[in-house]
C-alpha cells in the first residue's frame, strides 16, 4: 500500500505542479455547461478529503522551521482526475487511498465539480486561482471520456507536449506561471 501511495502521489506530482477548473476573464469558473451538479455536492467529499490529508500528513517532511505546507484538496482533485482514467485493480487501489470506496465515479467528478465552484466563489475577498491540466507525451492520446470527464469536471486544460524537446519544461511553467 506504501509502495501505491508514494507511486500514486509521484505519478500526480507532475499533474499538481500544473494543478493549481480554470478561470476565464469575466471571471467564472469554465464547468463545463454539460455537467450538472448541486452546489452542495462538494460535501460528499470532504470526510474523504480530510481523510487523505490525515493519512500523508505522517509521511511528510517538515521544513528547516519545523513546517509543512501542503494542499491535501490539489491532490484529492489530481488523484480524482487521474481515477478517471483507472480500471479494475488500480481503480480499487486509488478509491482506498481517496477514501472514496463507494462513492460513484459521476459522484465523485460531480463533487469535485461543486467543490470548484465554491472556491472560486467563496474567493471574493482573496486572489485564489485554480487550474488544472494534464499533459501527455504527444506521440500518446488520451481516451476521449477521460478526456472529456476532466475538461468537464475539472476544468482541466489537456495538452500534447514533445518530451524529448527541452522547451517542454518551459512550456508547462510558463502555463502555471501564467
Amino acid at each position: 500500500m506504501k509502495k501505491l501511495i508514494k507511486g500514486l502521489i509521484i505519478s500526480c506530482i507532475l499533474i499538481l505542479i500544473t494543478a493549481c477548473g480554470q478561470v476565464s476573464n469575466s471571471g467564472s469558473l469554465n464547468v463545463s455547461k454539460n455537467v450538472e451538479f448541486d452546489e452542495n455536492d462538494y460535501k460528499k467529499i470532504i470526510s474523504a478529503n480530510n481523510k487523505l490529508a490525515l493519512d500523508l500528513l505522517p509521511n511528510l517532511k517538515v521544513n528547516d522551521k519545523g513546517n509543512i505546507f501542503i494542499s491535501p484538496t490539489s491532490l484529492f482533485m489530481a488523484l480524482s482526475m487521474v481515477y478517471n482514467g483507472a480500471d479494475e485493480e488500480t481503480k480499487e487501489e486509488m478509491a482506498k487511498v481517496l477514501n472514496s470506496e463507494g462513492i460513484d465515479i459521476a459522484e465523485l467528478n460531480k463533487a469535485n465539480a461543486s467543490l470548484l465552484s465554491k472556491l472560486h466563489n467563496e474567493s471574493k475577498d482573496i486572489d485564489l486561482k485554480v487550474a488544472n491540466s494534464i499533459w501527455l507525451y504527444e506521440k500518446f492520446h488520451f481516451q476521449e471520456d477521460f478526456a472529456q470527464n476532466n475538461r468537464d469536471y475539472f476544468s482541466a486544460e489537456i495538452s500534447g507536449i514533445d518530451i524529448m524537446d527541452n522547451k517542454s519544461v518551459e512550456l508547462i511553467n510558463n502555463w502555471v506561471s501564467d
